[in-house]
């Protein structure tokens, strides 16, 4: 009989002593998802802290965008105005050198009639 309770004895100190590592293992795992938990609230509250900076850089975005849209129309309306700007100076060069060359013509023909050459 005493072997018996003997060996219950050892058997219930072996079962409590499972339970009590069972014990310390379930409250590793709480405190575990303790700090998760608060893992997941110092997420939740970057994230909060952050979308008003996202919204702004989305903002800034579409202004960039909507300006680089104005920037290629200017661009294009340079172009065609620096087009018609060379195309003018041509013609004032023309015009220039054709007037030049009228009083030249006029002047030789002057000397030329003064001097009794023609």
């Amino acid at each position: 009989m005493q072997l018996t309770e003997s060996t219950r004895y050892h058997d219930s100190r072996n079962v409590y002593r499972e339970v009590q590592e069972r014990q310390r293992d379930i409250t590793k795992i709480a405190e575990s998802l303790v700090e998760l938990q608060a893992l997941f609230n110092d997420l939740a509250n970057m994230v909060e802290q952050q979308d008003h900076q996202i919204i702004t850089i989305e903002q800034t975005a579409q202004t960039v965008e909507k300006d680089m849209e104005t920037g290629e129309k200017e661009i294009t309306k340079g172009k065609e105005s620096a087009k018609k700007a060379r195309s003018k100076r041509k013609c004032c060069a023309i015009i220039i050198v054709l007037i030049i060359l009228a009083a030249a013509i006029a002047i030789t023909l002057y000397i030329l009639k003064k001097n009794g050459t023609i």
